[in-house]
């Protein structure tokens, strides 16, 4: 099996479920903003989780896989010297596209690293303890480190880790203003969004040849941030009003170079609370609106709504994965390298008839009585199970449908070997033999019963293959030894 090849039908298929995901949940986006806006991040959550996660192309492996009787209804994953090549190629090209982009996302990391050299001690009395207060609150046991530092110029979250909340140093900020700004990080890591922030950021590397993921680190970004904002004017709501809290957000506008000239904003390895004038705007007005929210969807409807966006994910990915599928097999027979061998074949002698001597059972057996045999005239050679050189026996019985590819799981023999096939077929021709380990299909063609032996030049894993190229479902019983 070509880890390459299973490498890159995984990556594909992860891109066409991921894209699927991305499509419906923007189509879903006007729904959930009136009705459910508690929903909207889990859902974002779960699309960035289809383009990690390939299942599609675990329910299209297992699919085709029938373990019971060891056997693949596919070529899928076979390559030729076409295939092989075509698929080094789009490796290389993907690998150097990574690699262009990797040196600038480490100095970026290191970047954010180097920022905790600038922690210094808190300053500013009773912040600690109202920090402390509000973990509790919150339910959060697990000890999360604050501290002040003279390299941020705005709270930040940082540290998946040893997470930690970042002050400004030097900044006196009022109890309120404090509150505000835990229980937003503190949501922050309660969502989890660090880490799934990452997580895009390795869904636009890995699938950099998707289009639809080119921007989902900032989608991402600004809903979880929006998330956090309702989340905050619900917890705080015994402290502030949810107009004092925009208030603040608006008072602390950060102005970025990098936006101002035009440029892309960099992948940061860190959450903060504050952005630019335009995203804090944006933020405000979906603030306002939701507190316009319809009566929320019953529990069940939701429910309903999340199996089947689920479902409706993966069913293009897995009926494109069939197709791929197809298109594979198409490729590999077209180019596939065939030795057709003469076999040995001898089909079944007819059934003996009676005479004087012995005669024949029910079973076409022939059976001669023990005082009939003469044992002393007999040259009868004794040979013991060590005297034996086959290694490895395999059987099967294959029902395999009209005009399809059916090979073994992998076995592996050596060069200077033989592997000796043992085939019944009643009533069609098939072809098989044996798959090298670098692709190469050795064969037979035959019917009824027949017997071949291969000798091998390889050292690897093989695979037993029958194809039924016959309009009609075929029954096939095959013994396989390694000599």
């Amino acid at each position: 099996m070509d880890w390459i090849s299973q490498i890159f039908f995984a990556v594909c298929l992860c891109s066409i479920a991921g894209s699927c995901g991305l499509l419906e949940w923007r189509l879903l986006l006007p729904v959930l903003e009136r009705r459910r806006p508690d929903w909207i991040l889990p859902m974002l959550k779960l699309t960035v989780l289809l383009y990690l996660c390939p299942i599609g192309y675990v329910l299209v492996y297992f699919g085709l896989m029938d373990s019971t009787h060891e056997r693949f209804f596919s070529a899928l994953f076979l390559t030729t010297n076409i295939i092989s090549v075509a698929l080094k190629v789009f490796a290389v090209v993907w690998l150097v596209a990574i690699c262009v982009q990797l040196p600038q996302q480490m100095r970026l990391l290191r970047r954010d690293i180097r920022m905790r050299r600038g922690d210094v001690p808190l300053e500013q009395e009773g912040v600690e303890e109202l920090f402390r207060e509000i973990c509790g609150e919150l339910g959060i046991r697990r000890p999360i480190d604050l501290v002040a530092n003279d390299l941020c110029f705005s709270p930040v979250r940082t540290g998946i880790v040893r997470p930690a909340i970042l002050l400004p140093y030097g900044v006196q900020y009022s109890e309120k203003e404090l509150r505000m700004i835990f229980l937003h990080e503190l949501t922050h890591y309660l969502h989890c969004d660090l880490g799934t922030k990452i997580a895009c950021f390795l869904v636009q590397l890995i699938h950099w040849f998707n289009p639809a993921v080119r921007n989902l680190v900032e989608i991402y970004e600004d809903w979880s941030e929006t998330a956090c904002d309702l989340a905050v004017c619900r917890a705080g709501g015994e402290f502030f009003h949810p107009r004092e809290y925009a208030e603040t957000l608006l008072a602390h506008v950060e102005v970025e170079e990098e936006e101002e000239e035009g440029k892309k904003k960099p992948m940061t390895f860190f959450i903060s609370l504050y952005g630019t004038e335009k995203v804090l705007e944006r933020r405000v007005e979906r603030m306002c609106n939701m507190k316009k929210t319809k009566k929320p969807l019953p529990k069940f409807l939701a429910i309903l709504l999340a199996a089947v966006f689920v479902t409706v994910n993966n069913v293009p990915a897995y009926a494109a994965s069939h197709g791929m599928a197809s298109g594979y097999d198409w490729i590999y027979k077209s180019t596939r390298e065939l030795e057709l061998e003469a076999s040995a074949a001898a089909e079944l002698a007819e059934p003996a008839e009676a005479s004087e001597e012995y005669f024949v059972n029910e079973a076409g057996e022939i059976e001669i009585p023990a005082d009939m045999v003469d044992w002393d005239s007999m040259n009868v050679i004794e040979k013991g199970l060590n005297d034996t050189p086959t290694r490895l026996v395999k059987e099967y019985e294959w029902d395999i449908p009209a005009n399809t590819f059916c090979r073994s799981f992998g076995f592996s023999a050596s060069s200077g070997e033989y592997i000796n096939i043992a085939v019944r077929c009643d009533g069609a021709t098939i072809l098989c033999g044996i798959i090298e380990p670098d692709g190469t299909l050795r064969a037979v063609r035959s019917s009824g019963y027949f017997s071949h032996s291969f000798a091998l030049d390889q050292t690897g894993t093989y695979r037993f293959f029958v194809e039924n190229e016959n309009n009609f479902e075929i029954f096939v019983t095959a013994t396989l030894s390694v000599l």
